[in-house]
């Protein structure tokens, strides 16, 4: 993942990401996107929709990642560098990242992935402005039914960035409140591994940078990519920041 990643979702999912312009949103023609993905013996599952972005639905085969779909169907390939930054942040899933049974941390079980045609159009997965979190300087807005995080500034959307949440059995509790620490290089107490951008929201329940396998995977917390964390890290500053895990 790159800083132009975190671009790329930013403008992908409808907001800007500092001041620098993206460049790398592309539209895809859907005939020939499902052309080329037949000739290259994909099977396709269909449309879908992804929040009013317009998506093509197929398998992910065994043993392949994002980055190998992306070199195998030519109208991708021309595409490259957008188009795995796009696919990997629709899915949630590190483009590098093989289907497994096994699902190790740097596999995925995930069965299926949406290629989305038309990177300008923006999904509406939050309202743009919410009232009730006006009040907030800073708000963070984490919804485990669509694996996704919204951030707010004073009611206005500033981002949307993906998340996995807790797998069952281990799964991530409704919870509000303020987040009460703030550690660059947190280690956890309970499994002694990193979880680096560490905001600690209530009990043993942190937002930070992890695996990102493009489902619910962590024993808990809330994981992030490494750079979508960061910036959230530095954005939310030492001021206070609201949060809500619905």
């Amino acid at each position: 993942m790159t800083k132009k990643t975190i671009c790329l979702f930013l403008l992908f999912a409808t907001f800007v990401f500092l001041q620098n312009p993206c460049s790398a949103a592309f539209q895809l023609e859907r005939s020939q996107l499902l052309q080329e993905l037949s000739q290259a013996n994909y099977e396709i599952i269909g449309d879908a929709d992804y929040y009013g972005v317009p998506c093509v639905k197929i398998v992910l085969p065994e043993n392949q990642a994002i980055y190998q779909v992306c070199r195998n169907v030519p109208v991708l390939n021309r595409n490259y560098l957008e188009a795995r930054e796009a696919i990997a942040v629709i899915n949630g899933l590190n483009m590098f990242y093989p289907r497994s049974q096994k699902g190790r941390p740097n596999e995925t079980k995930r069965e299926t992935i949406l290629i989305p045609l038309d990177t300008t159009i923006q999904p509406k997965a939050f309202p743009e402005f919410n009232r009730g979190y006006s009040a907030y300087a800073k708000m963070i807005l984490i919804d485990r039914e669509k694996q996704l995080l919204a951030y707010y500034e004073h009611g206005q959307l500033i981002a949307c960035l993906p998340v996995s949440t807790g797998r069952s059995g281990k799964g991530t509790p409704a919870m509000e409140g303020w987040v009460s620490l703030r550690d660059k290089n947190h280690v956890s107490s309970i499994y002694d591994v990193l979880m680096p951008f560490s905001l600690r929201l209530a009990g043993p329940y942190f937002l930070h940078a992890g695996v990102m396998p493009g489902q619910r995977d962590s024993a808990g917390c809330i994981r992030l990519f490494m750079e979508n964390a960061q910036w959230l890290f530095e954005r939310a500053g030492d001021s206070k920041v609201r949060f809500r895990v619905s």
